[in-house]
């Protein structure tokens, strides 16, 4: 839990997760080199588990890749910080 900081190839990826009993949300926001940005929220009804955190990465490869070439995911490096 926390904010993260990932180091990826076309730009930055912040990311924080939160648990309540029984429910757990992920966010990820998303900066481009080119300047754009990108946000995506995800809010499961189960406790906690890293498959939300790879879900909210996946969203966000999948939204910023059909921006620029169709069918590409760009996959988050492993260089992630933990800011919080």
């Amino acid at each position: 839990m926390g904010w993260y900081a990932c180091e990826r190839p076309d730009g930055w990826l912040y990311q924080h997760d939160g648990v309540v009993s029984g429910f757990m949300a992920s966010n990820a926001i998303a900066r481009r080199n080119d300047g754009s940005w990108s946000a995506v929220t995800i809010l499961a009804n189960k406790d906690a588990t890293v498959e939300i955190v790879h879900l909210v990465r996946d969203v966000v490869d999948t939204v910023r890749s059909s921006s620029s070439v169709p069918g590409a995911v760009l996959r988050s490096s492993r260089r992630c910080y933990r800011t919080g």
